[in-house]
């Protein structure tokens, strides 16, 4: 692969692309990344052992990251069982020298001076939030080396829950449960934000003409406290048949717990709004959810889940991925400590020239659709609009 340092990187429509803020030097093998590997590496770097492993430990300081007593020290990486285990967490409250920093939002200009000074400090950025959420990020401009966020062309991609099929011996034994028994409701929603940047409330609302949702917290009339999850998740699975996962906002790879926790480790299907359609088939199971870029309106939608709420043979197709994979843990340190360890084996040093251009544009364009202007006859970011020639491919069947 050649450098991307020294050479003008011309923008192609591609759903995966790295930007030409990313500079490297040195060999990338699968665990980075690069433009053949359009994955997120997570299994790559969980089995990742390199030959320095034995020969020193890295020092990683946890900036701005809450870590608990007992993750510090070589303790997390023990406890974890981590392929490599010679790394070392501390957080702020110690003065050491240093190998890496993982730092969250943005710390002072004093800092990012003192970690810039020393060449051979990894500084890692870690955030969850997309960029419409999250702080600005002028200031990283030539200051970190990695990123760990959502998106899966991070250095250290960090998702809020990895699916992992079995094999496919196992894949057969799927239970036969038929998940619509005894649901009377339609639609669900808990949600206290109510705004948003991608027109999730009004779409909600549109959808509520047409078939029956029902929206709890604070944008909605319903109610069930937050301090009562578990009750809520209970009658969530008892009686409704879907959920809004709405993200709030549409951005590349943004997929939060309101998929994973809030639908699919519950007995309803949810309904996606948020990142593109091809986003969400990568890493969610397969045909395990419904997204509305599938759909021209609310109300096809809507008819979509009459027709599903009317055949319990179709409704409960978005169940046959239970039972064929599980969720894994990710362990973000043990990657950390195993990826420092790759980079001193192979000489390996990578930089963002511009953290802000990284964050908030692929090479395709923006990584975040606009606030809907409804003038377009849109009263959501559909990524139907956008400058993306991005492959749907969510898995649907109708």
């Amino acid at each position: 692969m050649q450098n991307l340092t020294n050479q003008k990187v011309k923008p192609k429509i591609v759903p995966f692309q790295l930007q030409p803020e990313f500079h490297y030097k040195g060999a990338l093998s699968n665990v980075w990344p690069h433009k053949e590997n359009n994955g997120d590496r997570i299994i790559d770097q969980l089995t990742l052992a390199p030959i320095s492993s034995n020969i020193s430990s890295r020092i990683i300081l946890a900036y701005n990251v809450k870590l608990r007593p007992e993750e510090l020290g070589m303790q997390k990486f023990i406890k974890d069982d981590c392929p490599v285990k010679s790394c070392e967490l501390i957080d702020q409250r110690y003065e050491s020298k240093i190998d890496a920093v993982v730092f969250k939002r943005t710390p002072s200009r004093k800092m990012l001076h003192q970690w810039s000074r020393n060449k051979n400090i990894v500084k890692i950025w870690y955030e969850l939030e997309s960029p419409y959420h999250s702080p600005p990020t002028h200031m990283l401009d030539y200051n970190i080396n990695w990123t760990a966020t959502y998106r899966r062309d991070s250095t250290i991609v960090t998702p809020y829950e990895k699916f992992v099929p079995f094999d496919t011996v196992q894949a057969a034994n799927v239970t036969q449960v038929n998940h619509a028994a005894k649901k009377t409701e339609m639609v669900a929603w808990f949600v206290s934000n109510c705004r948003d940047k991608n027109g999730r409330l009004n779409y909600a609302i549109a959808l509520g003409k047409h078939v029956q949702v029902d929206i709890y917290g604070s944008c909605g009339n319903k109610t069930c406290p937050r301090k009562e999850a578990n009750r809520c998740f209970e009658m969530l699975n008892k009686r409704y048949k879907f959920y809004l996962s709405f993200e709030n906002s549409a951005c590349k790879d943004y997929i939060t717990e309101k998929l994973f926790w809030n639908a699919l480790q519950n007995e309803v299907v949810p309904i996606v709004m948020g990142a593109h359609p091809a986003d969400y088939a990568a890493i969610a199971p397969p045909h395990s959810f419904i997204h509305v870029d599938d759909f021209k309106s609310p109300k096809d939608l809507a008819n979509y889940l009459m027709k599903l709420d009317a055949d319990d043979q179709l409704y409960n197709e978005y169940f046959r991925w239970k039972n064929t994979g599980s969720f894994i843990n990710t362990k973000f340190w043990c990657r950390v400590c195993s990826m420092l360890h790759e980079q001193a084996s192979h000489g390996v040093h990578t930089w963002y020239n511009s953290a802000h251009t990284w964050a908030t544009r692929t090479l395709a364009g923006p990584a975040c659709l606009p606030k809907p202007n409804g003038r377009d006859g849109f009263i959501w970011s559909s990524w139907r609009l956008a400058p993306f020639n991005y492959t749907s491919s969510s898995g649907m069947r109708r």
